[in-house]
């Protein structure tokens, strides 16, 4: 089954989906070879996209507005921390239909205006690791695309499907909220 898509529409057209299974990462994937938590068990990773009639900078004000995240965003309820490079963070996200969870990631990579990215692990490296991206592309006419993916890796990947499905619901409703908060703070007065 490696490299195969499954596709779960939540919202008629409103994302992309994917869920890939693979021994190891596709080295052409983004992040690529920036992180060295997948070098045993399997890989996972799941992606959602959604456009949004706003441009980058507004995006990324929301995304990076930690304390507002429990006023609009129903998969990830609560972010303390700061978004730089090598920081601590501490995330609590709720999963529809599962119990919520609070981890402390190390935030791998900010670039203002495009990505944010973590790296959480389960007890040690190689056991459940995850890596979640938040990613903002610009389109043209002052629009952007969100790209939120994680690539989980470990020992327990093969066990966790049911989890794993859950989240892929979680980005979903994210991304639809995210879209919804940015495109009405972007509206006119």
């Amino acid at each position: 089954m490696a490299g195969a898509s499954v596709s779960s529409p939540l919202l008629d057209g409103a994302a992309t989906h994917g869920l890939r299974r693979s021994r190891y990462p596709p080295s052409n994937a983004p992040g690529a070879g920036l992180s060295r938590c997948y070098d045993s068990g399997e890989v996972r990773e799941l992606r959602r996209e959604i456009e949004i009639d706003a441009p980058p900078e507004r995006v990324w004000a929301v995304v990076t507005d930690f304390a507002a995240y429990p006023e609009w965003n129903p998969f990830i309820r609560r972010i303390s921390g700061e978004p730089r490079e090598g920081a601590r963070l501490e995330v609590r996200i709720e999963p529809p239909g599962a119990r919520a969870t609070t981890f402390q990631p190390t935030v791998r990579a900010v670039e203002a205006n495009r990505e944010l990215r973590w790296l959480g692990r389960l007890l040690v490296p190689g056991v459940f690791d995850g890596e979640h991206s938040l990613r903002i592309e610009p389109l043209e006419g002052g629009r952007s695309r969100f790209v939120q993916s994680e690539r989980f890796g470990g020992v327990l990947v093969a066990f966790v499907k049911g989890m794993l499905a859950k989240t892929e619901a979680g980005f979903e409703q994210m991304n639809a909220a995210l879209k919804a908060r940015v495109e009405r703070s972007s509206a006119p007065n």
